[in-house]
């Protein structure tokens, strides 16, 4: 085998599962599955949240309609990060 071969072999990912990625990163997490309390959030209900139509592409229509004049903050990138992390507190 050539010398090559087999540093494309140490390449190729490898299932270790969680116990073999804790062991080998020094984690320490316990792998329990959280709740959250909305972590389903989309830019979708985001935009219905505001009153608008439940869809990305209607969000991205408002969010990229700001002008400097009619400028709306909770079409900016802080308020759709506060809404997003809003839902992604554990229960």
């Amino acid at each position: 085998m050539a010398s090559g071969a087999r540093v494309v072999d140490d390449m190729i990912p490898q299932r270790v599962g969680f116990a073999g990625c804790k062991a080998a990163t020094g984690e320490t997490g316990s792998g329990s599955v959280y709740q959250f309390v909305h972590g389903s959030r989309t830019l979708a209900s985001y935009n219905a949240s505001l009153g608008g139509t439940a869809d990305r592409k209607a969000f991205f229509r408002e969010a990229l309609s700001q002008l400097r004049f009619t400028y709306r903050s909770q079409y900016s990138a802080a308020a759709v990060i506060a809404y997003f992390r809003a839902g992604f507190v554990a229960r």
